[in-house]
């Protein structure tokens, strides 16, 4: 089930809060660079997609 709510979504108690980032990963804007302040740790997690072949795009495939 969805609920609207205004507010800040890092303030938000939930469960979980899910960030998306774009195929680089980098999170350098919006959302994606509140989330990287908020919790430094998320921009580390991307280190391990190194490993996974990109695309000429810079996508993962």
């Amino acid at each position: 089930m969805f609920e609207f709510k205004q507010g800040n979504l890092l303030e938000e108690e939930a469960e979980a809060l899910v960030n998306t980032v774009n195929c680089v990963g980098i999170m350098g804007k919006g959302i994606a660079l509140q989330f990287k302040q908020a919790y430094p740790a998320s921009a580390t997690m991307r280190k391990p997609v190194k490993l996974v072949k990109s695309s000429q795009d810079g996508c993962l495939s």
